[in-house]
């Protein structure tokens, strides 16, 4: 099957009968994939993992991170161009028992749910990088994450909040 090329202002595509394949691609593939359609300009979003392409025609593309604890609120807007981010969190998958909030993303040492954050995000070169980051930071808690970060990448500019 042939893919049709895309051209013009596209502002949104719709992929609903092929979004669950081309999500589980990883994101060089993806990436690829659109390149290859010439397509120079887009947000690639999967779940919390999105991967920024260019720029949004000469302004930067803006990313909302969601608060965690009061829907429809956002904790901050980052004008983003050519990366990749990820956020992990406690938010979107949980059930809550007994006064404790079990989520998704869990501890391999102790088989539990991390209580010590509410989300990580994370931007870097690629969304492999940004996805496992994001989860590792989560289970490690914000000192030992912090410190994980600083020291793969010295020179980063890490934002503490």
């Amino acid at each position: 099957m042939a893919i049709p090329a895309v051209s013009g202002a596209v502002t949104k595509v719709e992929l609903a009968p092929a979004a669950a394949l081309f999500r589980s691609l990883g994101d060089p593939t993806r990436l690829a994939i659109l390149r290859r359609l010439g397509v120079a300009h887009a947000i690639v979003s999967a779940g919390g993992d999105s991967h920024v392409l260019g720029d949004r025609r000469g302004r930067p593309w803006t990313v909302a991170i969601r608060d965690p604890r009061r829907e429809g609120e956002v904790v901050a807007v980052l004008p983003l161009e050519d990366v990749a981010i990820s956020t992990s969190g406690d938010y979107e998958r949980y059930f809550e028992h007994g006064g404790v909030r079990h989520h998704h993303v869990l501890d391999p040492r102790t088989g539990r749910s991390p209580a010590h954050l509410r989300s990580v995000t994370i931007l870097a070169d690629d969304g492999l990088t940004t996805e496992g980051l994001s989860k590792t930071v989560f289970v490690m808690g914000r000192e030992r994450g912090l410190a994980l970060i600083e020291s793969l990448a010295p020179s980063m500019r890490i934002e503490r909040s």
